[in-house]
């Protein structure tokens, strides 16, 4: 039975994933040329325009993006707007973006419509600034929705829509794999999500008496909880991200590095184990494994999962801006870790006849620790970069 549902979890997320990344792929955009370093600003003291380098000096008000008439004939150019600023073309006002969005226009359009040989593009921003503002040449529009201004067509992919994409094609995989659980082993899942267990008195019921941790259904269990911990950890460091834009992201490589994101969990879930293994060893406290394994996992999957289809409403349903939901993201994964060790700390406390002493330096060490150094990290900045 095991075998068979691995075999199946196996090809369920090789299912979903590679059309995902398939149709992910076809509609990307062709960049040509990137034109991050070309921004300036002007400087008061030499009263001329200057290079702007991203997190040099106290930031800036206004950037200016010069591009000449003869450079890119018959191309597009993508500005990423960050949240907050406001587009002029041509000294004309040309849009805003209350919460980012990409603009793509037509570069003959542009100058068919301003009769000058150089054309500059300008973003202002309601606060200094002093992250990186992408900008690029592309040749494909990419499936965005089409508009008119001023006799000007323009391009305009708001709210960050190629990574929402993302979003959504990881939230539906999460759905289908959860799914294919339901169906393959209802009576396990419906051990994991019993809300009454998690939140009862430790017993031995049917999940710690013929579980085995991290092998056989379990295991199924486990990665389901890597995959998921891994989509939403992601989501979390890329839209952590100083100035972050959708114009230079590809899905197939954010789709690459979630499963890079979930590996690491999952090979985690092994080392922690290894870990409360060792130290329930040398505290005599081997009694509380099986407990702690069961307990803990069944908190975070059941977490995970009711978070999974709450984050569907919320983005589907509600529409809610990305930005709002890397805020609801990050303090919800916030709670579900230290109520996660309450929870838990309750129940071994409560059933183990050990000295509490022992217990309380157990928990510290293989849950407590672990969620601070994982909160650290994941607040770095500089992680973020790597993706």
């Amino acid at each position: 039975m095991s075998r068979s549902l691995i075999t199946g979890a196996i090809s369920v997320l090789l299912t979903l994933l590679i059309p995902a990344a398939w149709a992910c792929s076809s509609g990307s955009d062709d960049k040509i040329k990137s034109l991050d370093s070309r921004w300036h600003f002007y400087d008061e003291k030499i009263r001329a325009l200057v290079p702007y380098i991203p997190g040099v000096g106290p930031g800036e008000k206004s950037l200016v993006l010069p591009i000449r008439k003869t450079e890119f004939p018959g191309t597009r150019i993508c500005i990423s707007l960050p949240p907050g600023s406001i587009l002029f073309i041509g000294g004309k006002f040309s849009g805003s973006s209350d919460s980012g969005s990409d603009r793509i226009f037509n570069i003959d359009s542009l100058f068919s419509i301003f009769p000058f040989d150089t054309l500059l593009f300008s973003v202002h921003f309601e606060n200094s600034y002093d992250g990186s503002l992408p900008a690029s040449i592309l040749t494909v529009t990419g499936g965005a929705m089409k508009m008119k201004e001023s006799g000007l067509q323009i391009i305009t992919r708001s709210g960050y829509t190629g990574y929402r994409e993302f979003i959504i094609i990881g939230l539906l995989i999460g759905v289908g794999f959860i799914s294919f659980l339901m169906k393959a082993d209802f009576k396990r899942f419906g051990h994991y999500m019993n809300i009454g267990k998690i939140f009862g008195r430790p017993e031995t019921d049917e999940l710690m008496e013929r579980g085995r941790p991290l092998a056989g259904s379990d295991l199924i269990f486990v990665i389901l909880e890597a995959t998921l911990l891994g989509l939403f950890l992601y989501i979390i460091l890329y839209l952590g991200k100083p100035g972050f834009s959708t114009s230079n992201f590809h899905l197939v490589r954010g789709i690459l590095n979630w499963l890079g994101i979930s590996l690491i969990v999952l090979v985690w879930s092994f080392l922690k184990f290894s870990l409360e293994r060792y130290l329930a060893g040398v505290m005599q406290l081997r009694e509380v494994i099986k407990i702690h394994f069961f307990e803990s996992n069944r908190i975070s999957i059941f977490s995970l999962i009711v978070f999974t289809f709450l984050s569907v409403v919320l983005l589907f349903g509600f529409g809610i801006a990305l930005t709002v939901y890397h805020g609801i993201l990050l303090k919800t994964l916030t709670i579900i870790a230290f109520v996660r060790f309450f929870l838990i700390s309750i129940k071994i406390l409560n059933y183990s006849p050990y000295k509490k002493i022992y217990i309380i330096s157990y928990l510290c060490t293989s849950e407590l620790v672990p969620v601070i150094l994982g909160l650290k990290i994941i607040l770095d900045s500089s992680l973020s970069q790597l993706l």
